[in-house]
């Protein structure tokens, strides 16, 4: 009998719509053989979990405290412009790029009226925020009602949930705006549909100002150096894709991805669903569509196209995006992708004799959350004739209990895979 699992505290609606399929009960039940008690996520250590170059550089600093929605680590990212709740490793990469980019913009001149328009409070530093690591005491309550004020400005916050992606407005309508939007992030090696609110309000500035002809063509961005801040593993097509943000619309990048997901057979109900989804930026689609082309005729594409139509908030869509770089990576890298089956909601890929399930994982505890995705797959997986052999990747690590009850159901985890 199915063991019914009590909820002893809220669950993230990150991490409901990352792992739980739309429709399902908060009545949580595990799908297999043997009742198992479910274990809370960990509270870690940013020491011991993450390499000195994340914890600490010139424009930021984690908090030593880090929570685990049980699946994702969820991180302070102290910043001079306020501190931002950072969920999962890969997404906490990408902030600090966009950090040292967002340093970089602060050194140009650019005229009042442009920053005042962009929001300049939101781009200037706010001296003294690393205080909340030197003096804590003295400033953890200005602090955190500081962020809750920025969170509830940007439309998301502490909870996961958001308003998704917010184009810039009527000025996005103005005669070049966004084209030197576009152009000055690709100059940056930024992404031009960033989330980062102080990164999106710096571009607009600097958009706004060159388009109204008070900045040069180029403005000397040579001086941003290192890997781009769009996290982008799909090899040779990279340069392309780069070269699609910075020259076409979203608009156009639009009319790109249908053409593209319906050549692949995906419905056309579906692709209407998967581009309207606000929780996607023309960024995300973009990648995930390029990665669903990189599999060279896999059948069952849709499956990830309907998966992903389906999400509801933005750390929900950087992670389904980064799940497709990484079946992109692991076609490319490992061995070639044949098509997608969905087990329990969850997408997985079909290569030569088994099922692979790719996660963006830090620590896969055996949540209440965690056990319901996981029975559900457990429970897809054997009601398949025959029954294949199957595989969970993660790019982090599981606990103990976790890896005991997926070994038992005949699963095999394969943990810290680069990919």
């Amino acid at each position: 009998m199915p063991l019914p699992l009590q909820l002893t505290r809220p669950v993230s609606p990150a991490l409901r719509q990352a792992l739980i399929p739309c429709g399902l009960a908060l009545a949580l039940t595990v799908c297999v053989d043997t009742p198992v008690r479910a274990e809370a996520p960990p509270v870690l250590s940013a020491a011991k979990v993450l390499p000195a170059a994340l914890r600490n550089g010139p424009h930021h600093e984690i908090a030593s405290r880090v929570e685990n929605d049980g699946v994702l680590n969820v991180y302070r990212l102290q910043t001079d412009y306020g501190t931002f709740p950072v969920r999962g490793t890969d997404l906490l990469r990408l902030r600090i790029r966009e950090l040292d980019v967002l340093a970089k913009l602060n050194e140009i001149k650019v005229p009042g009226t442009y920053l005042k328009a962009a929001g300049g409070s939101a781009i200037a530093p706010a001296r003294g925020a690393f205080r909340l690591v030197t003096q804590p005491g003295k400033t953890v309550r200005g602090a955190a009602q500081g962020v809750r004020r920025f969170a509830k400005r940007i439309g998301g916050g502490f909870s996961g949930q958001s308003k998704g992606h917010r184009p810039d407005g009527f000025v996005a309508r103005l005669s070049g705006f966004s084209d030197a939007k576009r152009k000055i992030a690709a100059e940056v090696g930024a992404d031009p549909y960033t989330r980062f609110e102080p990164l999106r309000r710096s571009l607009a500035a600097l958009a706004r100002a060159r388009a109204a002809g008070q900045l040069s063509t180029r403005v000397g961005f040579a001086f941003v150096t290192g890997p781009t801040s769009i996290a982008i593993s799909v090899g040779k097509r990279v340069d392309k894709l780069r070269r699609d943000l910075r020259d076409k619309s979203a608009r156009q990048l639009n009319r790109l991805n249908r053409a593209a997901l319906l050549e692949m057979g995906v419905e056309p109900a579906t692709v209407d669903a998967f581009l309207a989804n606000e929780y996607l930026t023309p960024t995300d689609k973009t990648i995930i569509v390029d990665a669903l082309k990189a599999l060279d005729g896999a059948g069952g594409r849709d499956v990830y196209v309907a998966y992903a139509a389906g999400i509801a908030n933005e750390d929900a869509g950087f992670a389904t995006r980064r799940r497709a770089e990484m079946i992109a990576a692991y076609h490319a890298r490992i061995r070639p992708v044949r098509g997608f089956v969905s087990l329990g909601g969850v997408p997985a890929v079909r290569v030569r004799g088994k099922l692979v399930v790719l996660m963006p994982a830090d620590y896969l505890a055996w949540t209440p959350e965690t056990a319901q995705a996981m029975g559900a797959m457990i429970k897809a997986r054997r009601a398949l004739s025959p029954r294949p052999a199957a595989d969970l990747v993660l790019t982090g690590v599981a606990s103990r209990r976790t890896l005991d009850r997926l070994r038992r159901n005949g699963w095999r985890v394969r943990q810290r895979v680069k990919l």
